[in-house]
């Protein structure tokens, strides 16, 4: 069985293989930081909570120890530990890269080598949690919208979920009805361009 895995910082999707989702990067930053007591109000502050970084490391390899040491993440750390990622793939029958879709959102590629009949899902979460997920999530809760940059961006999905013909008068609510639509329109960063 051979497969192709592609992720982003919104979704993990399995082709080919199996049909499944799995939470990455930026919805797993969300997820973790929801879990905080902390009210963020002030326009100028994250729409998230800052992860906590020593919870986030109690998996990790040393590379994102020390990546982590000073509490920040440059793009070059950020490669540093995909590099590894992808070579753990590597060890375990993957062909695995990468590519940034814009200046903080990445996407992977994982394929099956011929004659391997692992899950690339499983293979790249196994390696990611060893090698980058703590990295990943403070370099995309460093990358994320204040409370500001949020609302507005919420509007433009909204409106653009709008434009494509679903009738709702919220973003939740359009999540409920539409999560294609709103997925799609979150992918566009809320253009309604079609």
């Amino acid at each position: 069985m051979s497969g192709i895995c592609r992720s982003n910082a919104h979704s993990f999707q399995m082709r080919n293989v199996t049909r499944r989702t799995v939470v990455l990067m930026t919805a797993a930053a969300v997820t973790l930081a929801a879990c905080s007591s902390d009210d963020r109000t002030d326009a100028g502050e994250k729409a998230t909570p800052r992860p906590d970084i020593q919870a986030l490391l109690e998996d990790s390899d040393a590379v994102q120890v020390r990546i982590l040491a000073d509490g920040s993440v440059t793009r070059a750390e950020l490669e540093e530990a995909l590099s590894n990622t992808r070579q753990c793939l590597d060890e375990k029958g993957f062909d695995a890269s990468w590519e940034f879709s814009d200046d903080s959102r990445y996407q992977w590629l994982v394929i099956n080598r011929p004659g391997n009949t692992g899950d690339g899902g499983l293979a790249q979460e196994d390696c990611a949690s060893l090698h980058n997920t703590a990295v990943s999530l403070i370099w995309s809760w460093e990358h994320s919208p204040t409370v500001a940059e949020q609302g507005d961006l919420d509007k433009k999905i909204l409106d653009c979920v709008r434009a494509s013909g679903v009738e709702v008068s919220t973003l939740a609510e359009a999540r409920q009805i539409a999560p294609d639509s709103v997925d799609l329109c979150e992918q566009e960063g809320g253009s309604s361009d079609k």
